[in-house]
């Protein structure tokens, strides 16, 4: 839930060979304040608690017939299609995702 005075969403991923890591943040553009709404990796992993050397799927787990570039591709399309439909609401409205 975001806070009334938050007025923007977005996302940002960080490329990694064989995760992407994400965060979503709102942000209230008037004051220069904004809030941590959500974050994770992808692919979601099976535990709370991970690193990059230890994740339990990677992308070439879960992309296993494609090239480097071609997993990272698809990878970053599966992504971006999560975080875009993804709704935020506020107490008063409802706020798209990664607008």
């Amino acid at each position: 839930v975001l806070t009334p005075e938050a007025n923007l969403v977005t996302a940002f991923i960080d490329v990694q060979r064989n995760a992407l890591y994400w965060l979503v943040a709102g942000w209230d553009t008037s004051h220069f304040t904004g809030w941590v709404l959500d974050y994770g990796v992808w692919p979601k992993q099976n535990t709370h608690y991970y690193t990059l050397r230890n994740l339990d799927i990677t992308l070439s787990k879960l992309y296993p017939r494609m090239g480097q570039d071609a997993r990272i591709r698809k990878g970053l399309f599966d992504l971006i299609d999560m975080l875009s439909t993804a709704s935020y609401s506020t107490p008063a409205s409802k706020v798209a995702g990664a607008e």
